[in-house]
């Protein structure tokens, strides 16, 4: 077993999302190691140019257990920028460089080597899935999945560090706001109506929405306790008009509201429409805060599987980003996040995991599989 080469051949595929068509070649090499390591695979197109890995024990069992990873990655932006080329893994001082690195090429190498040393070693269903579009909102790959397995367990092994396991994630809505004006010369603008200008109302208007919960179902990092108890706002993107001295009569931006664990979709949408009065609000998408009960029998499996392995004591936490595990859990499906790597490192120039880590949370996992009891 050598996690850190297996690692090392996915970075090298340069699997970028949105779609590129490394996709495909990656989503074959998957499969093809997990024929080579005597494993059934199968590649999925559910919609075009989203290739999903799937692999399946071939057992009877009633209940199962899924492995679910993802391997695109964010583009690595300015090349220059980096020390260590994005798509050329570089091994340095027990830390591997790579684009993906972190998140989460290695917690999928780790998935792919225990599903192959573990598939018949379990007496419950395992199932191995890779999907192609994680990091673009999952619609085309784990919610397609979602909708298909109702696995007793779902297993995410995204960037976590081996000391936390992420049991909650604050949910998301996108929407757009499109502001009309009437255009005039930019020397006289009581002839026209400046589209730019409602927007900026709006903007200014929801940045003041204080929306913050009282209690939440668990803690988080220290670090996000201030982002995940509040409704956040970021504008990410603004565009209109097209000359200064026009009066625009059109702009648009869009914006990402993350909502708290014991908030609804609607309260906070309710509270948007409240504020931003001289906008239309179109919603891109939603998807509704979500976590497993950290009381839930499986968590206390994994805790004691990590306090054997490294002898640590967990810790479990709501994060304010999100992971496929929400298309899961709209099931009902308990979902726990655990894997090598950092938040920290993901997305971020000359990413890197410890390898240390990487051989750690496959030992813990290994533990906990075993040990599992359905």
């Amino acid at each position: 077993m050598d996690l850190v080469k297996l690692t090392s051949r996915l970075i090298e595929l340069p699997s970028v999302s949105p779609p590129s068509n490394s996709l495909r070649e990656t989503a074959e090499f998957i499969s093809d190691w997990l024929h080579e390591n005597g494993a059934n695979a199968e590649i999925l197109e559910l919609d075009r140019g989203y290739p999903i890995v799937v692999s399946k024990s071939m057992k009877t069992y009633r209940k199962s257990v899924m492995l679910n990873g993802h391997f695109d990655v964010v583009p690595p932006g300015d090349l220059n920028a980096w020390k260590y080329p994005p798509f050329s893994p570089t091994l340095i001082d027990g830390k591997l460089f790579g684009r993906g690195s972190s998140d989460m090429k290695s917690g999928l190498a780790v998935f792919m080597q225990l599903y192959v040393d573990l598939i018949d070693r379990v007496d419950y269903n395992l199932i191995f899935t890779a999907v192609p579009d994680e990091e673009t909102g999952g619609e085309h790959g784990s919610k397609k999945l979602a909708d298909i397995y109702k696995p007793d367990l779902v297993l995410i092994s995204e960037p976590t560090g081996k000391d936390r396991i992420v049991l909650g994630e604050k949910g998301m809505i996108t929407f757009r706001l499109k502001a009309k004006g009437r255009s005039s010369h930019g020397s006289i603008p009581s002839q026209g109506e400046n589209a730019i200008m409602k927007i900026t109302r709006d903007i200014t208007n929801l940045s003041r929405l204080n929306m913050e919960e009282t209690s939440s179902p668990m803690g988080t990092d220290q670090e996000f306790e201030m982002d995940m108890k509040k409704v956040t706002i970021n504008v990410g993107f603004i565009r209109g008009g097209i000359k200064s001295n026009v009066v625009p009569d059109f702009c648009e931006a869009e914006v990402d509201v993350r909502v708290p664990l014991s908030f609804s979709i609607e309260e906070v949408m309710e509270g948007v429409k409240s504020v931003a009065k001289e906008s239309e609000i179109e919603l891109i998408n939603s998807s509704p805060p979500n976590f497993t009960h950290p009381s839930t029998p499986y968590v206390t499996f994994l805790e004691k599987a990590m306090a054997e392995v490294t002898g640590l004591s967990p810790k479990k936490v709501a994060v304010p980003y999100s992971t496929d595990g929400k298309h899961f859990r709209k099931n009902g499906t308990s979902v726990i996040v655990y894997g090598p790597g950092s938040i920290k490192q993901a997305h971020s120039v000359d990413e890197f995991v410890e390898v240390e880590e990487i051989n750690s949370v496959y030992n813990v996992y290994s533990s906990f599989l075993k040990s599992l009891r359905l």
